[in-house]
C-alpha cells in the first residue's frame, strides 16, 4: 500500500511540474505576442504622426498657392521674389526662403514719416531693412493694399529676426521643423531661370519626416 501511495504521489508531482512548465511557456508566448503588437501599434502611430505632418504642410501649401494666384489675378503679376534669385545658380536656392510673401499677400501700408511699411499686425519694417532682407526696393502691394491671405496669418504662421541685417523682416513659416528650434520659411521663386514652373512660380517647403528630408512643392 505504501509503495502504491508513493507511486501516486510521484505521478501527481510530475503532473504538477508538467502543468507548471506548460503555463510558463504560455506566458512567454503571450509576452512575445504583446511585444509584437506593441511594436506594430507604435509603428502605426509613428506613421500616422508623420502623415499628419505632411497633411499640415499640404493644407498650408494650397492656402499659400490660392493666395498667390489671387494676387496674380488682381495685380496682373505674381508677387516678386527675392531679387537675388536671378543672380544665383545654387540648386537649393537659399534666397528663396527669404521672400516677401508675408508682406505682398497681406498688404502693408507705407508710412512716409517713418519711411517703411506697417503690416496688418502693426509690425513695422523700414525701407532700408526691407531692401537688406529681400533685395527689392519696396512692397508692390502697398499703394492700395489688398488682402490676399485670408484669414490673415496667425502669430504662429510667421516669424521675424530671420535676416541678421534686417531683424524685423517677417517671413511665412512652414508648420513643420527642418531643424529643431530654427525658423523654417516657405520657399518661393517667380523669376529665376531654374524654377520648375517656368510660366508661373514655385512654392515649396523643406522639412523633416522621420530621418528623411522631404521637399513638398507645387510641381
Amino acid at each position: 500500500m505504501d509503495n502504491a501511495m508513493k507511486r501516486i504521489k510521484h505521478r501527481t508531482a510530475n503532473a504538477e511540474l508538467q502543468n507548471g512548465a506548460f503555463t510558463l511557456i504560455e506566458m512567454l508566448v503571450v509576452i512575445a505576442v504583446i511585444a509584437i503588437l506593441a511594436t506594430l501599434i507604435a509603428g502605426g502611430a509613428l506613421r500616422a504622426y508623420e502623415a499628419r505632418k505632411i497633411s499640415r504642410v499640404d493644407t498650408e501649401k494650397h492656402r499659400l498657392i490660392n493666395a498667390i494666384e489671387a494676387y496674380q489675378h488682381q495685380m496682373g503679376s505674381f508677387p516678386p521674389d527675392n531679387g537675388r534669385l536671378t543672380k544665383v545658380s545654387d540648386p537649393d536656392r537659399i534666397y528663396a526662403a527669404t521672400n516677401q510673401l508675408f508682406y505682398e499677400l497681406t498688404g502693408p501700408t507705407y508710412d512716409a514719416k517713418k519711411v517703411g511699411y506697417v503690416s496688418y499686425d502693426t509690425s513695422f519694417i523700414s525701407s532700408i531693412n526691407y531692401f537688406a532682407a529681400f533685395n527689392r526696393e519696396g512692397v508692390a502691394n502697398s499703394i492700395e493694399p489688398r488682402k490676399f491671405y485670408n484669414p490673415p496669418p496667425k502669430a504662429a504662421d510667421y516669424k521675424s529676426n530671420y535676416v541678421d541685417s534686417a531683424p524685423d523682416a517677417n517671413v511665412l513659416i512652414v508648420p513643420v521643423d527642418l531643424v529643431p528650434n530654427a525658423i523654417n520659411a516657405w520657399r518661393y521663386d517667380s523669376s529665376s531661370t531654374n524654377r520648375h514652373n517656368t510660366d508661373s512660380f514655385d512654392v515649396w517647403a523643406v522639412f523633416k519626416v522621420g530621418d528623411k528630408i522631404v521637399t513638398n512643392g507645387n510641381w
